[in-house]
């Protein structure tokens, strides 16, 4: 047996396992059952990848020796290789209560600890190793151990320990800067980082530490070099790839951060966390869609990767597919129910597919457990809008505030919930706050394009037409134009009545899948006179002709190129059902210019009743019924018209002429007063001089 065990043990060492295995099996054969056998067998079964026999067989050699202390051993590391730490950490404590002098032991006694999350502990089986300290491998190994198990200071001193003895050992200066970076004194760290590299130029694992180190100190640059020449010596360094794109992650320099992700997921293509930052970076990017596959990599990875399921929820929400993002935050949950990220993200999709209570308890609660998250505050503040609960809004942006007095798109919320609340002083400072607060940057990123565009409306809200209008031209030529963007172009052409758009957003929205800023463009081509072009864009792939809006784009191309009677048949075409305010209010205009006052009150009048603020209708129907002698029903019409567009003198005018012909000269002449009163100066000061000499 001896003999066989001799030739077992050599094969071994020639690293000729499936040999040794069958020798050591016949050796158990022909000599019965031995501790060092069984023992040296798993060691065979273990170089081979197979960990399950190989405990097996260590469980054996204890069985028959229970103070055999290497077979523990082994059985502690075999185990621990398998995941099963518990197990691992149960024979490493029996191998070290028979054998107090192996410096392995402790390191993966603790090292198994602190898989399990119990740091404490491992510090503790680290601090049992200080009789053993005068060994200097001894201290390094203890100061490695403190290191990863949480404990830098004591690592750092153990370091500085090893240093001291060893003669400046790169080991220790390797163990020191990382321990001082732990600690959070990064140029500490780097100086420690400098001198090993100092001392070896080609240690690209201490490129890469100092480079981390610069990043972690804000120096992005010197952060790049340094992850620059870690890959320039060993271009599969797969630490130095990943730091290098998180360090430009960081800085917003997102396309080249997805390079050098993809470049570190070539090396290693099972990494959840290099796929998870993959996928982040793309959606960062606005590329919300392709982000999508880069999540699902990371699942394939570790089905149970909680934040890869609500990331993927977060792209559909950033889609407006609120519905389909709800079951992915479900996932989440489902894994790890206190995840506040998810909470405040499903909470918002709740709310935006009709059920904002359920969605805003869900936003509350993920506060509870996280109330410094300012967008969740500010997810709080909208959804209360929602629910009608302004003080409420009002209360929780302003939290939102006090956490990040830099947000614009907060200040801006702020501004609309002040004005929906009657202070327009306070809603106008709110919004010069957002602007200034929304400095324009480049328009690379989604966060960058969403900004541009929160810039542009809130100017636009503060009457600031001209720099909306820019920014929006900005945007729409980076290719960048969003649906709400759009829509503000073409009202703000209304506003500076310009008889054409920049080309950028032109172009945008003539290739554009969006109907509705396809028709709103169209009607304002009209306005402006651009008939065969408004038809053009009306009668595009999106739409069929028939559909009730091109139809009313048609009457009024029709009204607009003087054919009155064409506009009023194909307005005729649409069913009562259908026919809006909008419709009635063209049908009354038409009449009119055709000369039936009569008719033409009679749709002022319907499309009163479909909206009793439309200042169009109530204008048009004062007017008619002045034409049709109907006076007191004209000044009713007026007055209401009045009170739709109290700073507008026709109303007034309308007003003055209707009580004039009823001979109340009393309330014409009040009514003409208030007319003059609301008119620019050039145009008040005529009209009272023309007054002043029918008068005398």
């Amino acid at each position: 047996m001896d003999v066989l065990l001799e030739r077992a043990d050599a094969c071994y060492e020639s690293r000729d396992y499936d040999k040794a295995l069958a020798l050591y099996d016949e050796a158990i054969v022909k000599g019965g059952r031995s501790v060092v056998a069984m023992n040296n067998r798993g060691a065979a079964l273990d170089a081979m990848g197979r960990a399950e026999d190989a405990s097996l067989s260590y469980m054996a050699a204890v069985d028959i020796d229970p103070e055999y202390e290497l077979a523990w051993y082994n059985l502690g590391l075999s185990l621990s290789s398998q995941g099963r730490n518990e197990e691992s950490a149960a024979a490493l404590t029996r191998a070290l209560s028979l054998k107090r002098d192996r410096i392995d032991t402790y390191k993966w006694l603790a090292y198994g600890y602190v898989r399990m999350g119990m740091r404490t502990k491992a510090r503790d089986i680290v601090d049992m190793m200080t009789p053993l300290v005068s060994d200097p491998e001894a201290l390094l190994a203890q100061a490695q151990i403190y290191l990863d198990a949480g404990a830098a200071e004591s690592a750092a001193r153990c370091a500085r320990t090893f240093l001291e003895g060893s003669g400046g050992d790169l080991r220790g200066l390797r163990l020191l800067g990382a321990a001082l970076h732990d600690m959070g004194n990064y140029y500490d760290a780097v100086r420690a980082f400098e001198r090993v590299v100092e001392s070896t130029p080609a240690d690209a694992d201490a490129w890469n530490s100092m480079g981390y180190s610069y990043f972690c100190a804000a120096h992005i640059d010197r952060a790049l070099d340094c992850f620059d020449r870690a890959v320039e010596i060993l271009p599969s360094h797969k630490g130095a790839w990943y730091n290098k794109g998180y360090a430009l992650h960081g800085a917003d320099r997102l396309a080249e951060a997805v390079d050098c992700y993809r470049k570190a997921l070539a090396i290693d293509p099972n990494d959840k966390v290099l796929w998870n930052n993959l996928g982040n970076a793309q959606y960062n990017l606005g590329m919300f869609a392709e982000s999508i596959p880069k999540f699902v990599s990371a699942l394939e990875v570790d089905p149970d990767y909680e934040i890869a399921w609500n990331n993927i929820g977060n792209a559909f929400e950033r889609m407006g597919m609120f519905a389909e993002a709800i079951p992915y935050h479900d996932r989440s949950l489902d894994i790890r129910p206190d995840f506040d990220y998810a909470m405040y993200a499903k909470g918002v999709c709740l709310a935006a597919t009709g059920r904002p209570d359920e969605g805003y308890d869900l936003v509350v609660e993920s506060l509870d457990l996280n109330p410094g998250y300012d967008d969740a505050w500010k997810a709080r503040s909208r959804i209360a809008a929602q629910l009608g609960r302004l003080d409420e809004a009002l209360m929780a942006i302003e939290e939102a505030l006090d956490i990040n007095p830099s947000y614009d798109e907060g200040w801006s919320d702020r501004g609309d919930l002040l004005e929906s609340m009657g202070d327009l002083e306070g809603a106008r400072a709110s919004r010069e706050r957002a602007v200034a607060c929304n400095v324009e940057n480049g328009l690379v990123t989604a966060a960058e394009v969403d900004a541009a565009h929160r810039r542009a409306l809130v100017l636009e809200k503060l009457g600031r037409y001209e720099e909306s209008l820019e920014g929006l031209k900005r945007i729409a030529a980076a290719g960048r134009l969003s649906r709400h963007g759009a829509d503000a172009a073409i009202r703000l052409s209304r506003v500076l009545a310009l008889s054409e758009l920049p080309d950028a957003v032109m172009h945008v929205i003539r290739n554009t899948d969006w109907p509705d800023v396809r028709h709103a463009a169209a009607d304002w081509l009209i306005s402006v006179g651009r008939v065969d072009e408004a038809l053009q864009l009306a009668d595009g792939p999106i739409e069929q002709p028939s559909s009730l809006r091109t139809t009313l784009l048609r009457a009024k191309a029709a009204a607009r190129s003087g054919d009155a009677e064409e506009a009023l048949r194909l307005l005729r075409t649409i069913p009562d059902d259908d026919a809006d305010h909008e419709v009635r209010a063209i049908a009354g205009e038409l009449l009119e210019e055709m000369g039936d006052a009569a008719g033409a009150a009679k749709e002022y009048s319907r499309a009163l009743g479909l909206r009793p603020s439309d200042y169009r209708s109530a204008l048009g129907l004062a007017r008619t019924l002045v034409e049709a002698r109907l006076y007191k029903d004209a000044a009713q019409a007026a007055t209401l018209a009045s009170g739709i567009a109290p700073d507008e003198p026709e109303p007034f005018r309308l007003m003055s002429v209707a009580y004039d012909a009823m001979g109340d000269r009393k309330r014409a002449g009040s009514a003409r007063k208030s007319m003059l009163r609301r008119r620019p100066d050039e145009q008040a000061s005529g009209d009272a001089a023309a007054d002043k000499g029918k008068v005398g």
